[in-house]
């Protein structure tokens, strides 16, 4: 069997958001076993580290997915736009405050800080599927009334300060891209149009890519 590369994906650049427990520690240290897969890969053309956080989606269990709440069996407070719950039945997320969007900005940054230093040769920033930069695009869950809600500009900043920041430390050889959910499918959320200008703006902050997805 030819292995044409290595795609390590959904790794989180929070410790919270969808994955158990044990996965997100691998974003947060690029321990040992992940620089050692990726050494003994070198004649795999391309390897992929997808960095992401999942926002208001709390941790999933059962066979029926079913939230469960902060504290129990390793769930985690949940965070996003504002405070309304990802599901009906789910915990209410924690509206974050400018001062922790800059915090989770940051955690993007030190992820993809460790995708270099494990050997990665491009990183994708998860934008799209309900994660948490998604949810500040959509205007069906980002109804916030600050300078990163209500207004296009506004809605797409935290896409674009992730972007930014990344591309100032993750290597100019190396591409850089980032996943997004071209529409919600819905009227009155996130569109076709919205993902073309945004595409835009990433491509002038510098990246390489965009993986358009729905």
């Amino acid at each position: 069997m030819t292995i044409h590369r290595l795609v390590l994906a959904g790794l989180l650049a929070l410790p919270t958001g969808l994955l158990p427990a044990s996965l997100p520690a691998l974003a947060q240290s690029a321990k040992p076993p992940v620089q050692i897969t990726v050494t003994n890969m070198r004649s795999v053309p391309l390897t992929l580290f997808e960095i992401a956080t999942g926002g208001d989606q709390p941790r999933l269990v059962g066979k029926i997915a079913k939230p469960l709440a902060p504290g129990v069996n390793g769930g985690w407070q949940p965070v996003g736009p504002t405070d309304e719950p990802f599901t009906a039945d789910g915990p209410a997320p924690h509206a974050l405050t400018e001062a922790e969007i800059a915090a989770t900005v940051a955690a993007f940054v030190e992820a993809a800080k460790r995708a270099d230093r494990a050997g990665f040769d491009l990183v994708e920033i998860h934008g799209a599927h309900g994660y948490l930069i998604h949810q500040f695009l959509s205007p069906l869950v980002n109804k916030r009334t600050d300078r990163y809600g209500g207004s296009l500009e506004n809605r797409m900043r935290l896409a674009l300060e992730v972007a930014e920041a990344v591309r100032a430390v993750w290597p100019k050889h190396k591409s850089l891209g980032i996943r997004l959910s071209a529409t919600d499918w819905v009227d009155g959320g996130w569109s076709v149009e919205e993902t073309a200008i945004l595409s835009q703006k990433l491509e002038a902050i510098g990246l390489d890519f965009i993986h358009i997805t729905s």
